[in-house]
């Protein structure tokens, strides 16, 4: 997201700038403990996923108050604003947000920054791709490294999968950085924990996944250029994920 430099173009300290960066690192860290908690509780308690997520999302809600109830209870009449409308219309200068350009965005700082980029301004897959690229594997197990939602995982793995098999001209590039946002997820705490809610076939899609980048890397030199694309690394994610690898497969048929 866009970020306002905390530095004036003369070089003097941006306070309002930090003071805003410093409230939403606070405001953001109150969130997240709040959050965890909550998750620690839901996880013993809750009968599905569905369940468990309504409750992690209700977890910074206030509760309402009687004062509030009464307030709430009250009959309200409706403002439409319908002179504003009529002007707008017959003017054309109705306001309207634009999204910002994918070169305005920057890395995120914390994870809810790279959720709220992710689910409300990027609409592409190529601005998604673009945008994991600019995030970095690295800069994802650090901002996830305590958990990360289900959904959100199996959308980033959504778009690796459709990304790998729209790519007309695949590279080694691609394959170490789809490689290592999948080894990414395996450091986070509760990567197990967060596998127990995929379902079979969001597993099966990762399967095909790694399938097709260790078929590609051997057809290749991505192994002899790099280490990142060994046959250990790639045994090690299989067995991460747990899945099981189809050399062990072929293996366990021949011994039959």
């Amino acid at each position: 997201m866009v970020q306002q430099p905390l530095l004036n173009e003369d070089g003097v300290l941006n306070v309002r700038a930090l003071e805003r960066e410093l409230a939403e690192a606070i405001e953001y860290d109150r969130v997240y403990k709040r959050t965890d908690e909550v998750k620690k509780r839901a996880i013993h308690t809750s009968a599905n996923y569905d369940e468990f997520k309504n409750r992690v999302a209700c977890a910074n809600m206030k509760p309402i108050t009687t004062k509030e109830l009464k307030e709430l209870s009250k009959p309200r009449s409706l403002s439409t604003n319908l002179a504003y409308r009529k002007s707008a219309q017959s003017t054309g200068k109705i306001s309207t947000w634009k999204m910002p350009e994918i070169s305005q965005l920057q890395a995120p700082k914390t994870s809810a920054e790279f959720t709220a980029t992710w689910n409300r301004y990027l609409t592409t897959l190529n601005q998604k791709w673009r945008y994991l690229q600019m995030t970095t594997a690295s800069r994802i197990a650090s901002l996830f490294q305590a958990d990360i939602d289900a959904d959100l995982m199996v959308s980033i793995v959504h778009v690796l999968s459709q990304f790998w098999e729209d790519l007309q001209q695949k590279g080694c590039e691609e394959t170490y950085l789809i490689l290592s946002i999948l080894q990414a997820f395996t450091t986070i705490q509760r990567f197990h924990l967060t596998l127990c809610f995929l379902s079979n076939e969001q597993l099966e899609k990762i399967e095909l996944l790694l399938k097709s980048l260790e078929q590609y890397a051997r057809r290749t030199e991505c192994k002899d250029d790099s280490p990142e694309v060994s046959d250990t690394r790639f045994s090690a994610l299989w067995r991460a994920y747990g899945l099981k690898h189809p050399a062990a497969l072929t293996d366990n048929q021949d011994n039959i």
